[in-house]
């Protein structure tokens, strides 16, 4: 997917959101700008395959980076929603009766911590 992405830097997010949205279904889709007004990070839909459902795409749709599924998460559904959290990117991931949150660095999708919420 690369969308044809002009107009204003407070737009490109909508946009990406939605021809993602054409792509897997509407509501299917965590769009997060994020602080830096650069990018976007995307969490898809949750995946059978283990593999990671969350990146990290530049306001063109291209994605700049992925965000890996820890080792010792495996077995876990994936990545359910992004946002921040006292000013941090985190991801949240959910697993069978537990979930964490992750912190996420912005300019290499790579896990800084991560913490059970529940």
């Amino acid at each position: 997917m690369q969308p044809n992405l002009v107009g204003p830097a407070t737009t490109f997010s909508t946009e990406i959101r939605v021809a993602l949205e054409q792509e897997y279904g509407q509501g299917q889709v965590v769009v997060t700008k994020l602080l830096d007004d650069s990018s976007v990070v995307v969490v898809l839909p949750m995946r059978d395959d283990g593999q990671t459902n969350a990146q990290i795409r530049n306001a063109s749709g291209d994605v700049r980076c992925e965000t890996e599924i820890p080792a010792s998460f495996r077995g876990g559904s994936g990545f359910a929603d992004a946002y921040y959290v006292h000013g941090e990117l985190t991801a949240f991931f959910i697993r069978p009766g537990r979930d964490f949150a992750c912190v996420v660095d912005e300019k290499t999708g790579r896990i800084l911590k991560s913490y059970e919420t529940r």
